[in-house]
């Protein structure tokens, strides 16, 4: 031990003045490996939580872009009620879709196949009511030259 002692200073402590010197302070070196045991078993759960929580972060993340990919390409292909057609496509598997916007793009025109009447019909886009039986033609999404061809000079020629 006296070889350690010259090798680090004269002040180093030999392990039986170390033990010395705990048992003295009230502690053991065994109560110390217990204590760093505790600590690290402590820090490994943390880690583990950590992982988790980053884990069910980006899928909270994932989704919630999904989501919104969703409820924008839902509006865009003119979807009456856009908060329930998204809830009739199926989010499953999207998060390991590549191409996430085509995806859902595919699924919505899928849908709008299936089920019109959740999406505005084009080609009935000017009709705004029923006038006696029949479809009244909103005259302002007309042109010029079919208003006045209707409207204004339907009794001159």
């Amino acid at each position: 031990m006296e070889l350690f002692k010259d090798v680090f200073s004269s002040d180093a402590l030999t392990y039986e003045e170390f033990s010395d010197r705990l048992s003295e302070a009230g502690m053991d070196l065994s109560e110390l490996a217990a204590k760093k045991d505790a600590s690290d078993k402590r820090e490994t759960e943390l880690l583990e939580k950590l992982h988790d929580l980053e884990t069910k972060h980006e899928t909270e993340l994932k989704t919630a872009r999904a989501e919104g990919l969703l409820m924008a390409e839902l509006i865009r292909q003119g979807a009456l009620n856009p908060s329930l057609a998204a809830k009739v496509i199926d989010l499953d598997g999207l998060e390991t879709a590549e191409d996430l916007q085509s995806e859902i793009s595919g699924r919505v025109s899928s849908l709008r196949q299936s089920e019109p009447y959740l999406f505005i019909s084009y080609k009935d886009a000017g009709a705004t009511g029923l006038r006696h039986g029949t479809t009244h033609t909103d005259t302002d999404s007309m042109s010029d030259f079919d208003y006045y061809s209707k409207y204004r000079f339907k009794n001159s020629v």
